[in-house]
């Protein structure tokens, strides 16, 4: 049976919140689930043996305290190396943030979070390809914060999110090593996490990572 980790909330976002949408996939798709909430983060050690690590933390602590990252070097090499020997990795809303953009995540998620304007416009979230992760899912649009990101050439790009703010990524997806990869952006406001077709990307996005339902 496959295993996998959720490491949820963080500083700025409650896990409660996060789990509205977070649940009822991990509970759909089966599977041993170990969760840790915000702000418990994992040892290093605690990474490995996982199917599928699932990401939804910032990198920092404490961020308006310090500077302290929780996912530490040691800590980022180690889920590096489970993805680089076939485990799945999803980055959920906060889990592309604040981490440091010179590190093993970094190489390793294939983009990251810059910042988003404080007001959370109405955001509109298109597929753009079709693929595993977005089949079944249209358009949607609700309230939320638009994360302005920084993408690497090489990750297939799922998702736009448009606001009057702009276009940005709003999901992507690619493989390391025998591992693989995918990053679902939008899901900060209520609205957002319970809508079914964020749900939809979330489930199909663990089933990629797994190599289930394919």
């Amino acid at each position: 049976m496959p295993r996998k980790l959720a490491l949820v909330g963080d500083y700025y976002h409650c896990s409660d919140q996060l789990l509205l949408a977070l649940s009822p996939v991990l509970q759909e798709t089966g599977s041993e689930l170990f969760l840790t909430r915000y702000p418990d983060p994992p040892a290093p050690r605690e990474l490995a043996g996982y199917d599928l690590v699932i990401l939804a933390m910032m990198g920092r602590l404490r961020p308006r305290e310090s500077k302290e990252y929780w996912f530490d070097d040691l800590s980022q090499r180690a889920l590096e190396a489970a993805v680089s020997e076939g485990a799945g990795l999803l980055l959920f809303h906060s889990g592309t943030a604040s981490h440091p953009d010179d590190g093993a995540l970094r190489r390793l998620s294939g983009g990251h979070f810059v910042q988003h304007p404080p007001e959370h416009p109405v955001v509109t979230v298109t597929p753009l390809a079709e693929h595993p992760i977005t089949s079944g899912v249209g358009e949607f649009a609700h309230p939320d914060e638009h994360y302005f990101m920084e993408i690497d050439d090489d990750v297939t790009q799922l998702l736009r999110a448009s606001s009057t703010l702009g276009e940005q990524s709003a999901g992507w997806c690619k493989t390391h090593g025998a591992g693989r990869v995918a990053a679902i952006v939008p899901g900060h406001t209520r609205e957002m996490l319970e809508d079914p077709a964020l749900r939809l990307l979330l489930r199909n996005s663990v089933q990629w990572c797994l190599r289930t339902g394919e």
